[in-house]
């Protein structure tokens, strides 16, 4: 941009360009939130907070697109509001439907199972809507053990594209109004308080982490703070020189904001209340720091953040974010490419790299700057017959995938059953003949979250003080058999797939509410492989308890971030009257024990299993 802007001082009005509004510097804070995201799903014990790398993206992007359409406003009296939309899905549309194309085409030769499993979504990709999709149908973000969907880190576009469908007009809308920024700017900081204060009120702890996760209206306020910043502080807006003792408190405000940041990705967790109770906000907070400051074109900061690698990294980071999940789906142990060890994080992080770069030099690039509709334009104009060819090739190419999308069939070998949980285990817990309680995942998840269990709903119970109430998820569910024959006849399973501790909390309380509890001889808890198992979880369990002779917890192996946590928790207890462990985490080192998923019980590991829940019982 070529406008000029006027600078008042206490001698008159000086005129000079305005900088650029690509400031280098934001690449290297965009490369930082990549890199935490890619992080954070490659290893999520390590850096259990890098999924706070998706809220740096959201401010970075609410900070340019707003500064872009004040920048707009102010230089013509109005938005173009279809011309920006059409640069948007120039911007990020080609880069998206390439990512679903080859992944649509190596997922229908090699992987029919995950490819099944995102029927919906690939269509729902194309129009951003997967997080609302996943919300109303429980997909868990965050809890997940088995292969996820391939395309489930769409969601975080969806979010960013639904703002962007809604703030320009209300932008211009206010513009209109009231035509002074700042007061449009407190506008869009309340928007980010509530965004957080909605966020914070709907977090129940278990499921409602999805929920509030993948929601627009709770996770909005990284696009609304960048924007109060686009519209406080537009990149082309500000000075190229400042004095030095302000560009030293700048750059030092960075350098606090970078740091907290870092930490953050280190500390903040999925399952800790704090981070949905304000610690996404702080991020957010501090992002918003680091953001204004690295594209002030007078703070060093910017300049540090601008070396090589990082711009590299940074420019190419959509591609990065695109390409990096199903790399990581496909390669890992359940997927169609499985690597275990060094192999699979080298080849998983060149295999990205590769992709990205290839995605941002033929795919992003030509089309932001016009050469790939310049080329397209070209060709339709050679001649009849060669539009003719294009336009047939293009409707054959999108009937094809289509085609593929639609009527692959799904295979109907144990490889597809493990994708929605163990299907060896189901059928085990079945028996032969019978459709695996796994194979409808959502409509026992849906049962699950709606509906609170009453007394009407508990089963019978064994005779006073003699039987045994067994409550846990898909690993017991899975030794159900073996468990009802090592304990007793009297014994009572109350196991099901995917199964939050806090709704076997709820079980728990249905029956002590029936008076259950008080004719069994002991309690068995085995929960905590699909959330964390927490302190005030320990605490409620404890007081449901009561009275019970017996109370044995079993321990999770789970490699997800909560399995830590989980066993402390269960620790804790170890030498409490009436407490009794089960180290199911220990006996399951030995991999011969269970399914390739490493999680539930084979047929020797169900026998394991049931032998050490008895032992546990034993005087």
């Amino acid at each position: 941009m070529t406008a000029t802007i006027e600078q008042r001082g206490a001698v008159g009005v000086t005129r000079r360009r305005r900088a650029p509004i690509y400031r280098p510097g934001l690449d290297g804070l965009r490369a930082f939130a990549v890199a935490a995201v890619v992080a954070y799903h490659l290893a999520p014990g390590v850096v259990p907070g890098g999924f706070l790398g998706v809220d740096v993206f959201f401010v970075i992007s609410g900070y340019l697109i707003t500064g872009l359409l004040v920048e707009e406003w102010r230089s013509k009296g109005t938005i173009g509001l279809p011309q920006f939309w059409m640069r948007r899905i120039r911007r990020l549309y080609p880069a998206i439907v390439v990512l679903l194309a080859a992944v649509v085409l190596v997922t229908a030769v090699a992987d029919r199972a995950a490819l099944a499993t995102s029927r919906v979504t690939i269509p729902l990709a194309l129009v951003y809507q997967t997080n609302w999709w996943f919300i109303f149908h429980h997909v868990p973000y965050f809890e997940r053990f088995g292969p996820p969907p391939v395309f489930l880190h769409l969601w975080s576009l969806a979010i960013e594209e639904q703002y962007y469908l809604v703030w320009p007009p209300l932008l211009l809308l206010m513009l209109h109004l009231w035509r002074r920024r700042g007061r449009i700017a407190l506008v869009a900081l309340g928007g980010a308080a509530v965004s957080a204060i909605l966020m914070a009120a709907l977090y129940h702890g278990g499921a409602s982490v999805n929920r509030v996760y993948f929601g627009t209206d709770t996770h909005s306020e990284g696009l609304l703070l960048g924007s109060a910043l686009g519209l406080f502080a537009p990149p082309a807006s500000l000075a190229t020189r400042v004095a030095e003792r302000s560009r030293r408190t700048l750059d030092r405000a960075a350098a606090v904001s970078l740091v907290g940041l870092f930490v953050l990705v280190l500390v903040l967790g999925q399952g800790s209340a704090v981070t949905w109770d304000g610690g996404l906000m702080l991020a957010v907070v501090l992002a918003g720091v680091a953001v204004l400051v690295a594209a002030h074109p007078a703070c060093r900061t910017g300049q540090v953040l601008a070396v090589r690698p990082l711009r590299w990294l940074g420019t190419r980071s959509y591609s990065v974010y695109l390409w990096h999940w199903p790399v990581i789906v496909l390669t890992g142990a359940q997927g169609a490419f499985p690597l275990y060890g060094l192999s699979q994080l080298v080849i998983r992080l060149g295999a990205t790299a590769g992709l990205a770069e290839a995605s941002y030099r033929w795919v992003e690039r030509p089309w932001r700057t016009g050469a790939a509709q310049r080329v397209i334009r070209e060709q339709l104009q050679v001649s009849r017959r060669m539009r003719r060819s294009i336009l047939s090739a293009s409707a054959s190419a999108f009937a094809g995938l289509a085609i593929l999308v639609a009527f692959v069939p799904a295979p109907a070998g144990p490889r597809f059953q493990r994708v929605t949980e163990t299907a060896a285990a189901a059928q085990r817990v079945v028996g032969p003949g019978r459709a695996p309680a796994f194979s409808q995942p959502a409509a026992l998840r849906d049962q699950e979250l709606r509906a609170r269990v009453t007394p009407l709903d508990v089963p019978p119970a064994a005779e006073p003080r003699r039987g045994v109430l067994a409550i846990g998820d898909s690993v017991m569910l899975a030794a159900q058999q073996d468990l009802v024959a090592a304990l007793g006849p009297g014994t009572v399973v109350d196991a099901a797939v995917g199964r939050q501790v806090y709704q076997g909390l709820d079980r728990l309380a249905a029956y002590k509410q029936a008076g259950r509890l008080d004719t069994v001889e002991a309690v068995v808890i085995d929960l905590g492989t699909n959330g964390p198992f927490t302190p005030q979880d320990m605490t409620e369990l404890e007081a449901l308890t009561a009275g019970v002779p017996k109370v044995v917890l079993v321990n999770v192996r789970v490699p997800l971030p909560w399995q830590a946590e989980t066993d402390a928790t269960i620790r804790s207890v170890a030498r409490r009257p009436g407490f009794r462990i089960v180290n199911w985490w220990a006996a399951s080192r030995n991999r011969a024990l269970l399914w390739p998923d490493g999680v539930h019980p084979n047929p020797a590991g169900q026998a394991v299993y049931a032998q050490l829940v008895k032992a546990a019982l034993q005087p």
